[in-house]
């Protein structure tokens, strides 16, 4: 099985949604859904409409999950419109940190990535705020969404950017859909670059994780049922450190397969990893 990158975009509202659909070529689902939802022409990206809501963005992440097939290699990105006290109307924050108003409850993204948003706390509330007197950020389903995905992938996978709607809602200060739509075109682009970097890093996780397939076919040893576990853990690791070659090219040079293994692991737990080389 080969799993292949994968990114989920999870909005509240239709008027977030058509404009991500129409920058970036997302076309409605074929069949019957709970929520509606879009999918790229490659099938690696799928866009799903929740609802206002903490219980409806978690069931429409797992909507999500299993429309695309699982795994802990999907990426995860919420974009939607939310309220701050001060910050201009229109302008895009990458949160840092998610408050749960009504539990207390704090969830903190990692983003590993680079990224050209500020970043900004949020807190997730059960009904829309008419006065903001803190720093934060306000929306109503980003805490549910990030309790669900950073389950289901790793945090590093989870990302939140929020787009300030408003500085305090009443009826006559409520965004209409045009200014939702333009604001978010309005950040296509840094958007578009933050989507193709999540989606590199949900293909970098992917080939860490993929099942490793043992061809033991010329192999001199006898690994038993056990042996070939440990020997797969051994080439996982292997692929994810990035080694050359093929740990199975040099089993033969071991007397017995618990040397082998005992060998192996002694050369991937030594290989000392560069962090800066990305830098």
């Amino acid at each position: 099985m080969k799993f292949e990158p994968r990114l989920v975009w999870l909005v509240a509202l239709p008027a977030e949604a058509r404009p991500l659909c129409q920058l970036f070529g997302l076309a409605p689902s074929r069949h019957p859904s709970p929520f509606p939802t879009f999918f790229s022409a490659s099938g690696r990206e799928l866009l799903v409409v929740s609802g206002l809501g903490r219980n409806l963005g978690a069931a429409a992440a797992m909507h999500a999950y299993h429309e695309l097939g699982g795994g802990a290699h999907i990426a995860w990105l919420n974009v939607g419109i939310a309220g701050h006290a001060s910050h201009p109307i229109g302008s895009a924050w990458m949160v840092n940190q998610i408050i749960e108003y009504s539990s207390g409850a704090r969830y903190y993204p990692q983003s590993v990535i680079r990224h050209p948003f500020q970043s900004n706390n949020l807190t997730t509330v059960d009904v829309p705020q008419e006065t903001m007197v803190d720093t934060s950020l306000y929306d109503m389903e980003a805490s549910s969404f990030f309790q669900i995905a950073s389950r289901l992938s790793s945090s590093e996978l989870v990302s939140v950017v929020k787009i300030v709607s408003d500085h305090g809602v009443d009826k006559s200060s409520f965004p209409s859909r045009k200014q939702v739509g333009r604001w978010i075109e309005n950040h296509g682009a840094s958007l578009r670059q933050l989507a193709d970097s999540m989606l590199v890093l949900s293909g970098e996780e992917a080939q860490r994780i993929e099942p490793v397939e043992l061809d033991l076919d010329g192999i001199n040893l006898h690994f038993t049922v056990a042996q070939q576990h440990q020997l797969k853990t051994i080439c996982r690791r292997w692929n994810a450190l990035g080694l050359p070659g093929s740990p199975l090219g040099t089993v033969n040079t071991y007397s017995t397969a618990s040397d082998a293994l005992t060998g192996l692991r002694r050369l991937v737990d030594n290989e000392v990893i560069d962090w800066t080389q990305n830098e």
